[in-house]
């Protein structure tokens, strides 16, 4: 059996400050405790936010098409 509770290690570098802001997003979607997770909505708008610091992000969903990424997030109004 898996171990649960198991939570990938954190590099001992990252190459830029977008792939630490991911990781800190990352560890926030795999909180042991689940209601202390981020809800999709809220993975949305941080993802938006780092692609908007980071637009040449690689695979930036803003830098390829006019899609805006809100088109995928859940619509609470």
């Amino acid at each position: 059996l898996e171990d649960p509770t198991w939570r990938p290690q954190k590099p001992e570098y990252f190459r830029n400050s977008f792939e630490e802001d991911l990781w800190i997003l990352m560890n926030e979607c795999w909180a042991q405790n689940p209601h202390d997770r981020l809800t999709i909505n809220q993975v949305c708008e941080r993802i938006q936010s780092l692609y908007s610091h980071f637009p040449s992000a690689p695979n930036s969903p803003l830098s390829s098409s006019s899609q805006d990424l809100s088109d995928l997030c859940i619509n609470e109004s």
